[in-house]
């Protein structure tokens, strides 16, 4: 984000400056017009850009509020499934702790779920190494050498290998199940881990989803070429209506349209 800053800032700056040149020209053009002079093609230029500007100033909303409204949203649902992954994560572990007696297989357990957890975050991190990813994977005590070779060929990018480690876990819950757990609970407990790995699954591999499939580029060049247009647009659309107050006009136009375009790219 504070890359961008200064793009907004200083095209706030570029059309405050051409705001005040602007009502300097146009200031003297108002006043020999009031004063009954010949109005001038100036003058006309002037008030058309004004009847513009108010069209375009509709246009650019429109498709400003639609972009940002995605963006936020697309952005909100990331956090949620990220959400989803911690919360049902440790939603498991407490039933793990309260149903199952041998703690061996507890640790066990526990250590395939933050493995699980640990490929989605290397999932989403742009270019990791696999290699480096397994082996701090291994330093950590979450991976198994077995386990690492069954990985080792698979990209570490996708959802295939968290796949593989929630059906690692489920595997040994569930036969750990059959000798701690009494009869008459198997199947309610086995909904309720097997509803939370679907769930994290799930949501790990939405994630993704969301991430490669971005915003269409061609649509974010074309809005950010119509918000420049727009905000460039702004001193030749103020000056006539607003004169002086064009200035602090054209600031705020600027950094609310130009600053929204640019928070919504990122």
């Amino acid at each position: 984000a504070p890359a961008r800053l200064p793009r907004v800032a200083t095209m706030c700056a570029l059309t405050v400056t051409a705001a005040l040149l602007l009502c300097h020209l146009y200031n003297p053009i108002r006043r020999a017009v009031r004063d009954g002079h010949k109005k001038t093609l100036l003058f006309y230029i002037f008030h058309d850009c004004d009847a513009f500007f108010q069209m375009l100033t509709t246009v650019t909303t429109f498709a400003l509020s639609f972009f940002n409204a995605t963006v936020f949203q697309r952005w909100w649902r990331l956090r949620e499934l990220c959400g989803t992954v911690n919360g049902k994560t440790v939603d498991t572990v407490l039933l793990l702790a309260a149903h199952l007696k041998n703690q061996h297989e507890i640790d066990e357990l526990i250590r395939l779920l933050w493995l699980a957890h640990a490929l989605h975050v290397h999932s989403v991190t742009p270019h990791a190494d696999a290699n480096e990813v397994l082996t701090l994977l291994r330093q950590e005590g979450l991976l198994l050498e077995r386990e690492a070779s069954a990985l080792r060929h698979l990209e570490l990018d996708s959802s295939t290998p968290l796949a593989i480690a929630y059906g690692w876990f489920s595997a040994r819950f569930a036969r750990a199940l059959q000798h701690d757990v009494a009869p008459s609970l198997h199947s309610g407990v086995l909904e309720l881990v097997q509803g939370n790995v679907s769930k994290m699954r799930s949501a790990a591999s939405d994630v993704l989803m969301y991430l490669s499939t971005p915003v269409p580029h061609t649509y974010t060049q074309l809005l950010d070429l119509m918000v420049t247009t727009y905000v460039l647009m702004a001193p030749l659309g103020l000056v006539p209506r607003l004169l002086w107050m064009a200035v602090p006009g054209c600031f705020v136009v600027t950094l609310v349209f130009y600053g929204f375009m640019s928070l919504g790219k990122l």
